[in-house]
């Protein structure tokens, strides 16, 4: 189990925010208050069920701030595990109601990219979608170029291949994609964030706070982004 945990002051918080990230193996959870802003990332797999509450009410805890106190709750809306989206989804949902505050959910996807928004040049994540088949999306300076992609390997490739250097993979199958690469089949050599492997609980916290600035509150609208169907979805489709 790898856990990455911080501390750190910070300029004041507009509003005390939580941000809850269970859409990979890593469970990264982030406070801020006006004070300072608290993080975690810990890799224990899809264990979520059993891990997000206790880890939640120990941060809480740590930072001495009551659950109804609450003046925001961010969740990462996917695409990624199906179980685990859900998992944290229904907990974020239910912290904010007791709280009575507002929710906003951060495309996994655009989370990843936004801690990336300064690169010069593409970044995309990448995060196994099973069967194997990619999700991923591409961003300049954090904004997203196109739709979310459930993309076979192949066809990311011949999609990378038109764009232009320098080039950014991040995300948890950075590495393994991009070791999987051979000889001249891109154009050019990518880069590969050091620190793929897990989302800074960070980064979703602000781009959600950013998200909420300018949307608002996504209150029960909000479900889950999973770009594809689920197996009992995708049966049900085939059988009809």
């Amino acid at each position: 189990m790898n856990t990455r945990r911080g501390h750190s002051v910070t300029t004041p918080a507009s509003v005390t925010t939580l941000a809850i990230d269970t859409s990979t193996q890593a469970l990264g959870l982030a406070l801020e208050t006006r004070e300072a802003c608290l993080f975690l990332s810990i890799r224990m797999g899809f264990r979520h069920a059993e891990t997000l509450v206790p880890w939640v009410e120990r941060l809480l805890a740590e930072a001495d701030v009551e659950a109804g106190k609450l003046e925001l709750v961010v969740v990462a809306s996917g695409p990624g595990s199906f179980t685990g989206l859900r998992i944290g989804m229904a907990t974020a949902k239910g912290l904010a109601a007791g709280a009575g505050c507002g929710i906003v959910g951060v495309p996994t996807l655009d989370a990843w990219a936004w801690q990336h928004r300064s690169f010069p040049g593409y970044v995309v994540p990448l995060i196994d979608a099973r069967k194997q088949r990619l999700y991923a999306a591409f961003y300049r300076s954090g904004a997203r170029q196109a739709g979310f992609m459930d993309v076979s390997r192949g066809d990311l490739v011949e999609k990378l291949s038109g764009l232009s250097p320098p080039l950014l993979l991040t995300g948890p199958h950075a590495s393994r994609f991009a070791q999987s690469l051979v000889s001249k089949e891109l154009p050019f050599t990518p880069a590969v964030d050091p620190l793929h492997a897990a989302l800074h609980p960070t980064a979703l916290l602000r781009s959600g706070r950013r998200v909420y600035e300018r949307e608002g509150s996504h209150g029960e609208a909000l479900v889950p982004l999973y770009v594809r169907g689920s197996q009992a979805e995708l049966a049900r489709r085939g059988a009809s």
